[in-house]
């Protein structure tokens, strides 16, 4: 078989269904639903047998195209969708910047979505440049050679008249100061809360001054504008007017102290739906690469049952008591690369239940399942993602991200160069080795040119990764050529 109309067609050639009972298999089958699957298996081996075919070979044969049927597309969907693959796919390598801000602007109001596309972006080396009130348009846009700028349509509590209002007016020339953005624009149109909206994710940034003098200098800047605009519309001069200096004089930014990196990125996810300059877990890269095997992004390419290890900030929590009584929780999983849900039960929730706060950065241990249906899709829902299972995590066990390298450290591993790997050397690092005895794996690293990386377990040592070793092995080997992990218990786990 190559397409579902294929299923339908044996249905009807062999067991007698009507187009109609045909479609209905063909669904039963996409959606995996078990008891209508046992009822059309009944009805398909009785159907065959009136055609004079044997019970055997009915059931044979049915049980034969059910996996297949569980991925098949429509011959339909398989040619519109190949269709626009290719066109897709020639845009984005012949027009990457062009494609990807449109691809974006497309889906401005989904913060999930935004996200991977700008790691998307990061992959292409395309950098996606923060909100700007002189140079943001609607929606994203193209501003140079691997460059895009964030669209204004994707901060929150900037209407689509505020946006179309600080464009306009931007045809006169970019704005110079906060106060001269607030008096050439309507307030009532572009009022204090979108203003408070574009300081909050970095809009202002580029005419100098921090964030935080911004807000402190708003309620000034708000007042003067509405005087001024009062004045003008009485035909009134004020000494502004004649004193140009002086004007920039009483215009200054007031001093306020700096927002602090939690403080201006906690902002700046709250004005955009997600961390655009920097990420929280950013700081943290060394340890996810050193103590997991999975992202968000990849659950989707593992199957059900795997073991992952996988960190991220709670972005969502929800807390409910089972029938017992015992509390367990969802959580929403945020990372570099996209979201997961999380199921946290009651045994596992009991002893981590005080790190499940919203912000948290953590460290967890799951299984990956099937996620549950709602039950709520429509009919064209179920057509158009009948393909898609969507997966989400069974934790297991759950750690501060902070407290990781302490806690669950089981292995060492030491990145041998190319130009340290002669019998002098290897000598002394067995010596190294042999004298720090300790609990941890021992596992080398070598980079071959004709295979690339090798990993080898040095199973006779195992070690101690105490910082006087670990100085001793750099000291001989060169900076940062060894490093903490626990890769013999994620191994173990994909064994």
């Amino acid at each position: 078989c190559l397409y579902q109309e294929q299923v339908m067609q044996i249905a009807q050639a062999m067991a007698g269904y009507s187009l109609g009972e045909a479609d209905l298999l063909r669904r039963a089958m996409a959606k995996k639903k078990v008891k209508e699957m046992r009822k059309h298996r009944e009805k398909f081996i009785k159907g065959a047998e009136g055609k004079g075919i044997p019970a055997e070979i009915a059931a044979q044969v049915f049980d034969s195209i059910v996996p297949f049927a569980g991925y098949a597309f429509n011959k339909a969907h398989t040619t519109a969708y190949a269709i626009l693959s290719y066109q897709m796919a020639y845009l984005k390598a012949h027009y990457p910047e062009e494609f990807m801000a449109t691809l974006m602007t497309s889906e401005a109001g989904d913060a999930a979505k935004i996200v991977n596309y700008i790691n998307e972006c990061r992959k292409l080396g395309i950098e996606v440049l923060p909100p700007d009130i002189n140079e943001s348009d609607v929606g994203f846009t193209v501003v140079g050679d691997g460059k895009i700028r964030f669209g204004l349509s994707a901060v929150k509590n900037v209407s689509d008249n505020a946006i179309k209002a600080i464009v306009e007016e931007r045809k006169n020339g970019p704005f110079k100061s906060l106060f001269d953005f607030c008096q050439r624009l309507d307030l009532k149109i572009v009022n204090r809360k979108t203003i408070e909206s574009l300081i909050k994710c970095g809009s202002f940034d580029s005419l100098g001054g921090h964030r935080a003098q911004y807000m402190a200098t708003l309620e000034k800047a708000v007042k003067s504008a509405q005087k001024r605009q009062r004045d003008k519309q009485i035909g009134q001069m004020t000494m502004f007017d004649f004193a140009p200096k002086l004007a920039a004089e009483e215009e200054r930014l007031e001093e306020a102290q700096p927002w602090d990196e939690e403080t201006k990125l906690a902002y700046e996810r709250e004005m955009l739906g997600f961390y655009l300059s920097k990420h929280p877990l950013s700081i943290y890269e060394d340890v996810i690469e050193d103590y997991t095997n999975a992202t968000t992004m990849s659950l989707n390419e593992v199957s059900n049952g795997t073991e992952v290890f996988i960190a991220g900030m709670i972005s969502a929590v929800r807390t409910t008591t089972t029938k017992k009584g015992d509390m367990m929780a969802f959580l929403t999983l945020e990372d570099l690369e996209g979201v997961a849900d999380v199921v946290v039960f009651p045994d596992t929730y009991s002893s981590c239940s005080e790190h499940l706060m919203e912000g948290k950065l953590i460290w967890l241990r799951g299984t990956v399942k099937p996620a549950r249906s709602n039950g709520r899709e429509t009919a064209e829902e179920e057509e158009e993602e009948e393909e898609i299972i969507k997966k989400q995590i069974q934790a297991s066990e759950i750690h501060p991200l902070a407290e990781v390298r302490e806690k669950l450290t089981t292995a060492v591993e030491i990145f041998i160069p190319p130009a340290k790997l002669h019998r002098r050397i290897l000598d002394q690092l067995k010596e190294i080795c042999a004298n720090n005895r300790g609990e941890c794996m021992l596992f080398l690293k070598l980079n071959r040119e004709e295979i690339g990386e090798v990993v080898i377990a040095a199973k006779k040592y195992r070690v101690s990764p105490n910082e006087a070793f670990l100085k001793r092995v750099e000291r001989l080997l060169g900076k940062g050529s060894v490093r903490t992990s626990n890769r013999d218990v994620r191994l173990k786990a994909s064994s």
